[in-house]
């Protein structure tokens, strides 16, 4: 720093980003694609960042790719569940991107529990993140991709995908019984 000069940190990269919870898998043989993986004993969430080659894909049949793409790289197990995240960077948003929050989950799903998508379009300069309602593992790691996407200029918006109206009945009514869930309160 000169003549008191602040200078202004570099963003992190998706990669960095990304390897502060996860690690990179092998190459998938698709070429655009990166699998990255948390895997303890209880606990099991992976991020698939894919640069889709088609400019006319719709998010129909980006989200059919992604499903594919986690049932063909990861293993569930019985004992722990498998969540995940996508990090699609396109060239171009999809005509039915309205589409996007009909992929996430409100609750556990048993072929794994898609947490949030982020949409990132480089010539639009634009990235929407949509996520669950309630914050896991994966949530620092969609804060921060959020976060790089603005920092480097983008216009962002950020939605979340409210609980289901089971999940809303469960919760009051554990409230009513004095059981607090602070992690379904975020």
């Amino acid at each position: 720093m000169r003549g008191g000069a602040k200078m202004e940190a570099e963003p992190m990269s998706v990669e960095n980003i990304l390897q502060t919870k996860l690690r990179l898998l092998q190459p998938v043989a698709q070429t655009g694609w990166q699998i990255w993986e948390h895997k303890t004993f209880n606990i099991h969430r992976g991020v698939l960042r894919w640069q889709p080659l088609g400019e006319s894909l719709t998010f129909s049949q980006m989200s059919q790719s992604i499903f594919e793409q986690v049932k063909a790289s990861f293993r569930g197990s019985w004992w722990r569940g498998f969540a995940f995240g996508a990090l699609i960077e396109a060239r171009a948003f999809p005509k039915d991107i309205a589409q996007i929050d009909s992929t996430i989950d409100t609750r556990q799903n048993s072929k794994g529990t898609w947490q949030w998508t982020v949409l990132a379009c480089e010539n639009a300069q634009t990235a929407v993140g949509v996520h669950t309602w309630t914050a896991g593992y994966l949530a620092p790691v969609f804060r921060e991709l959020m976060g790089h996407y603005e920092s480097m200029g983008f216009e962002v918006g950020t939605f979340k995908k409210e609980k289901d109206a089971l999940m809303r009945f469960l919760v009051a009514a554990a409230k009513l019984k004095g059981f607090e869930f602070t992690e379904f309160e975020r």
